[in-house]
């Protein structure tokens, strides 16, 4: 699965330089824009029962509940577009979103199809069909691509890019059916259900719904909500410029925390079922993630402009501007990142979810202050590497005192 995901980012990487001369940083700045929404709006619909999809031992419980989770999306979804229709000149006026006006009610399906997608997703994980998630993440990344650069050449679309994305997950939902097909995995979520075995099996994994779903919604809007914020005090230009250098800047740090989470989780495990605490492994991996990433991301901190401005087009050098300065502040993300599993493995997510409102409320706080007292975007990408350094501090500190087994309520499953 994991060089599926690297594949696609690879991809993507790779098609940018010439998305970046085919389409307007504007281009991006509404596709950013479109996907924040989509995602903040995606993670309440689903309750996160998704997340259950692979710990009942039965078929059929699964079965309830993959049911249940698309009962209550379907409900959202409805409930979406009656907000969307009755208050739709309201909502475009007040976010400003006059060029996305024609893609607004595509929020709603996109929300549809995304929950089915994620619900499938997980379906193939509980029968360890790995390979299959992977298969799909790199054909998504084919899809978008191929589009993006049609559509940016011929010109025949406005707002190409999220025809592009739209168009990339209905295929991603349509190649997940043939795969349940093929692999005659489908005929389980076909039995019928009725209303009160789903509401029983939803009530029995309702400690999703009501201890999960905040801290993702808090951290995904956290992660999310600056495009938005960007285009409601600036422009959709800015936005663009954010995005991409945002997007470029994470790439290894995907890779790097990936690769280390996957290391962290299981040995902490280990370690606090036989000591109590894991403050050794996370001191270590923490001294070899630091040591690996200083030297490129120094070196990105100097050259980012250039650079930027000699791959992407000299139009894009605002984008590297950005990019320095996003630097310190995802530097310090690196270095928390692959280490929030602690918190599910300590039973601690409490402290999470204070985490990730903090760092909701410095983000906020930050891009507002640079509006305010500059009114200038370049002082808004500042404040907001130097706020979410600081969450992201915040949390390093947190991680190392769980680490050091300090917290009365931690509790590790033996079975």
């Amino acid at each position: 699965m994991m060089s599926g995901t690297l594949l696609a980012q690879l991809l993507i990487i790779a098609v940018t330089p010439l998305l970046t001369r085919l389409y307007e940083a504007s281009d991006f700045g509404l596709l950013s824009i479109f996907m924040s929404a989509l995602q903040i709006l995606a993670v309440v619909t689903t309750g996160k029962y998704e997340i259950a999809i692979v710990i009942p031992r039965k078929t059929e419980t699964t079965s309830k509940l993959i049911h249940g989770m698309l009962l209550i999306n379907h409900f959202f979804v409805i409930f979406f577009f009656f907000i969307f229709f009755f208050f739709y000149e309201r909502i475009i006026a007040f976010f400003g979103w006059e060029e996305l006006s024609y893609y607004v009610f595509l929020l709603p399906i996109c929300v549809l199809i995304v929950s089915y997608n994620t619900a499938f997703n997980h379906w193939f994980l509980r029968h360890r069909k790995y390979y299959i998630s992977s298969i799909i993440v790199f054909f998504s990344a084919i899809v978008i691509s191929s589009i993006n650069l049609i559509v940016g050449y011929f010109k025949f679309l406005s707002n190409g890019l999220i025809f592009a994305y739209v168009t990339a997950q209905a295929s991603v939902f349509f190649m997940y059916l043939y795969q349940l097909k093929k692999n005659n995995l489908h005929k389980p979520l076909l039995v019928f259900t009725s209303i009160k075995e789903i509401r029983l099996v939803l009530r029995e994994y309702i400690n999703f719904p009501k201890f999960q779903l905040p801290s993702e919604l808090l951290f995904t809007t956290a992660t999310q909500i600056t495009p938005i914020v960007f285009a409601f005090l600036f422009t959709t230009a800015v936005v663009g410029h954010f995005a991409i250098a945002l997007r470029l800047v994470k790439v290894p740090l995907i890779i790097l925390s990936n690769a280390i989470n996957n290391v962290f989780k299981n040995e902490a495990i280990d370690r606090y079922r036989d000591k109590g605490n894991c403050k050794d492994l996370f001191i270590s991996l923490f001294k070899k993630l630091f040591l690996i990433a200083i030297v490129p991301f120094t070196i990105l901190f100097f050259a980012a402009p250039d650079l930027f401005s000699l791959v992407l087009g000299e139009s894009w050098r605002n984008a590297g501007n950005y990019a320095q300065i996003l630097i310190f502040g995802l530097l310090f993300e690196l270095l928390a990142f692959p280490f929030r599993s602690i918190f599910q493995i300590t039973n601690t997510q409490f402290i999470y979810l204070r985490l990730q409102l903090l760092s909701l409320l410095l983000i906020l706080v930050a891009v507002g202050l640079g509006y305010y007292l500059y009114n200038d975007p370049w002082f808004a990408v500042l404040f907001y590497s130097v706020a979410i350094a600081i969450s992201h501090l915040v949390s390093i500190v947190c991680i190392y005192f769980i680490a050091k087994g300090n917290y009365a309520k931690i509790r590790i499953d033996n079975a």
